[in-house]
């Protein structure tokens, strides 16, 4: 059974009261840097996100035709008769 609202009349003082606790939130920076090194942190992410799903099937190829190069030196010939 749903419960009616009931409207909620603040007093002067308490009215005048939040609207200072929202005006110190307000102004407060304290928590700024943590914002901006997580919206930093945010695009290196993404940035690294986008360059591996663009590049991955190069590095892929280059690495995979690497491998197969290096493993010819890697195993000696058999002696010629």
């Amino acid at each position: 059974m749903p419960v009616a609202a009931v409207p909620v009349r603040l007093a002067p003082l308490e009215l005048r009261m939040l609207m200072e606790l929202l005006r110190r939130a307000l102004a407060d920076q304290r928590g700024q840097d943590l914002v901006e090194y997580t919206l930093l942190g945010a695009t290196v992410a993404f940035a690294g996100l986008l360059a591996m799903s663009t590049f991955g099937t190069v590095i892929n190829t280059v690495y995979t035709s690497w491998e197969t190069v290096t493993d010819g030196l890697w195993y000696p010939q058999p002696p010629a008769p």
